[in-house]
């Protein structure tokens, strides 16, 4: 994505702004042009703080000032950013009415292990234990015969003595 492009990308919700906006939880990118016009709405008047809930004070502004959305889904469709823990996405539940926190969504939302992009961005709502659990799934952990693509103790031309 281009800096000088109007586009800003999070999790899309869909209800209050005809565009949609981006959950502000799960947290958004603005491209700098983004960021100019969100500092130009404002100096203009054309923004204005209209609502205490803020993702969708900011998606107003974006919409107002010609900011697009952009899509963060994976190329699988998987979401990269998320307005709830882990657990909330990666337990599959039984067909059943959408629960509170999947009406805003703009894409049909998928739970279970396919819900989750292996290039995930944020997780809202995390306490300090389930990071620390992260990290280490993420990062030391290493399920039997798993070859690693870098291996600290090997010497290769990137890591051998000079």
């Amino acid at each position: 994505m281009i800096p000088e492009k109007p586009w800003y990308v999070g999790r899309r919700f869909t209800p209050f702004i005809s565009q949609g906006y981006m959950s502000g939880g799960a947290g958004y990118v603005l491209s700098k042009e983004a960021l100019r016009r969100f500092i130009k709405g404002f100096d203009t008047g054309q923004c204005t703080h209209f609502s205490t809930i803020e993702d969708m004070a900011l998606g107003k502004c974006m919409e107002t000032m010609k900011v697009k959305l952009a899509d963060s889904r994976d190329v699988k469709g998987r979401q990269t950013f998320h307005s709830y823990p882990p657990g909330y996405y990666l337990i599959r539940q039984l067909p059943r009415p959408r629960p509170w926190y999947l009406i805003y969504e703009h894409y049909e939302p998928i739970e279970g292990p396919g819900c989750c992009s292996d290039f995930v961005v944020s997780f809202h709502y995390i306490y300090a234990v389930q990071l620390y659990a992260l990290e280490y799934l993420t990062y030391h952990l290493r399920p039997y015969g798993y070859k690693h693509r870098f291996n600290p103790d090997e010497k290769t031309e990137f890591n051998a003595p000079m």
